[in-house]
């Protein structure tokens, strides 16, 4: 499958686009979330539940070798923007068991942990801190040497703040916040089917997006600063991210019964849209158009074209 990556420059009058990217899926890989690192891996024999890897290898983004092992026995792999690394032994969906394996950037196993039903699971912005849903026990809260610092409580989603200190925990009623494990905030949501929540990159901010709106919050003191409401029937809203300047909102949003037709909208704080495109496409699915915003006075529109 090919990923089409559109690259827009913001001007002082309107974004330009100045690169189309057509990029093919690559197997047997797996990135940091910046992109400086990545793993490459093969597999051994395995069964209909799942297929351990065999060789894992590190590299940076030039291509240099970090760390390889030949005995790399796990089935899946996160790494952080700081080349650390977690092997994860999923023994598949029907038990949901997982044991955790921490490593440094140069392969020295740093702790280990299991978890009893297996969700979503994420390294923080700066690799300090990871995160794991639970789905027995809750949303446990790790260092990236293994070592276990809390349990939030269940939830259904969950994001943590560039520095891993505040994590936001939603549930089918609410967003609750917690800095360092504590309690510090909760918001009530209109809808339990939240479609992305994220902190801006300087963690001033936080947002989240539901089928039909777009709420988004100054962390200070949990403000309300921005709130967009879809008000045709027919689209929903897909993605959305925030400028690291934090003074712009991007948003992408689609035709949801045929499935044909997107557009992009860009906002400031204020409310005012600064700039809108629509998009054609064939090929389609819930996760498009995605948007972000990249280092610099640029941002990027993704299909399945």
């Amino acid at each position: 499958m090919f990923g089409l990556i559109s690259l827009f420059f913001l001007s002082t009058i309107s974004p330009t686009r100045f690169q189309i990217i057509k990029q093919e899926e690559t197997r047997d890989r797996f990135f940091s979330e910046n992109k400086e690192y990545f793993a490459q891996v093969t597999h051994d024999e395995g069964n209909s539940e799942f297929v351990p890897f065999r060789s894992f290898t590190l590299r940076d983004e030039k291509g240099n070798i970090l760390w390889h092992s030949d005995n790399f026995p796990y089935t899946l792999v996160d790494i952080s923007n700081d080349g650390w690394t977690v092997g994860i032994f999923f023994d598949g969906p029907i038990s949901g068991k997982a044991i955790l394996n921490f490593y440094d950037r140069t392969g020295k196993k740093r702790g280990e942990g299991e978890v009893d039903f297996l969700n979503s699971r994420a390294f923080s912005e700066n690799g300090k801190i990871y995160a794991v849903l639970d789905g027995k026990r809750g949303l446990r809260i790790f260092t990236r040497e293994g070592k276990e610092l809390y349990n939030l409580g269940k939830g259904n989603y969950f994001t943590l703040s560039p520095d891993g200190k505040i994590c936001a925990l939603a549930d089918d009623q609410k967003i609750t916040f917690y800095q360092d494990g504590k309690k510090i905030k909760s918001i009530p949501i209109p809808s339990p089917f939240l479609r992305q929540m994220k902190f801006s990159s300087s963690g001033r901010q936080f947002g989240y997006i539901t089928k039909k709106e777009l709420f988004l919050y100054r962390t200070a003191d949990w403000d309300l600063v921005f709130h967009y409401l879809e008000s045709e029937p027919k689209w929903r809203l897909i993605s959305f991210d925030l400028s690291p300047e934090n003074n712009l909102v991007i948003m992408g949003k689609a035709e949801y019964k045929e499935k044909r037709k997107g557009e992009v909208l860009l906002f400031n704080l204020n409310g005012e849209m600064l700039w809108r495109e629509e998009l054609r496409y064939d090929k389609w699915n819930i996760f498009v158009p995605e948007v972000r915003f990249l280092p610099g006075k640029s941002f990027l529109v993704k299909t399945v074209e």
